[in-house]
């Protein structure tokens, strides 16, 4: 084995552990040892994330794709490096640094627009920063590379009640639980949407018919 091999694999040990300052040093040190390892520039990318340096973080994990891009048949470090990249992202929304999330969101989409959670993550970002209907866009890029795809499905839902279309946020939480039955998100997010339905007719119909609707309903 390789020096940058050896130091890789304790990088790798050590991030299991969370103990992202000492991994952070040996996947340094395989770098040290071979500039051209992709797979320590992806874990580095991902103990720099989770120490709370994002840019340095990104620049690695941008590295590490280049790197990727001229050897195909390094998967894992690809994929580690797309996990730091999401890693980064959800990292900074959780400190609601969404305008940071989304231009990682966007890197990541650069190198995997395949992916379904990246364009999900965007959608998320988007809908923090408050921009509904390009977030519903990027969602519904999501589903479209994956259907099955429940976080979508609700995220939809979520995005649709904020755009006040509650039917339509209503058949997108239910499939979210046909998908995934007694989904609590999906159950909360659809009877919000109920609710707004509710609201948005008795503001729009005529008042002998919500009277007429509630007599029917037992309300009177």
């Amino acid at each position: 084995m390789s020096e940058s091999a050896a130091e890789g694999s304790v990088g790798t040990f050590l991030l299991r552990e969370h103990r992202y300052g000492e991994a952070l040093a040996a996947f340094t040190d395989a770098i040290d040892a071979d500039p051209s390892d992709a797979a320590a520039w992806a874990g580095k990318a991902l103990a720099l994330a989770r120490l709370g340096h994002h840019q340095e973080s990104l620049t690695a994990s941008i590295h590490a794709l280049d790197l990727t891009g001229s050897q195909p048949n390094n998967t894992d470090a690809r994929m580690l490096a797309l996990r730091a990249l999401n890693s980064n992202e959800l990292l900074l929304a959780d400190m609601g640094r969404y305008e940071d999330a989304l231009v990682v969101a966007e890197v990541e989409l650069e190198y995997a627009p395949e992916s379904a959670l990246a364009w999900l993550s965007k959608g998320t970002f988007l809908i923090g920063l408050g921009k509904e209907e390009q977030a519903l866009e990027a969602i519904e890029q999501a589903l479209t590379l994956d259907d099955a795809f429940v976080p979508a499905w609700r995220a939809k839902g979520i995005v649709l009640t904020r755009l006040l279309q509650p039917h339509e946020a209503i058949v997108a939480f239910d499939r979210a639980l046909a998908l995934h039955p007694g989904d609590i998100a999906a159950e909360v997010g659809k009877q919000e949407a109920r609710k707004q339905w509710w609201r948005i007719f008795t503001i729009q119909a005529a008042p002998d018919v919500v009277l007429g609707l509630l007599e029917l309903l037992g309300h009177f």
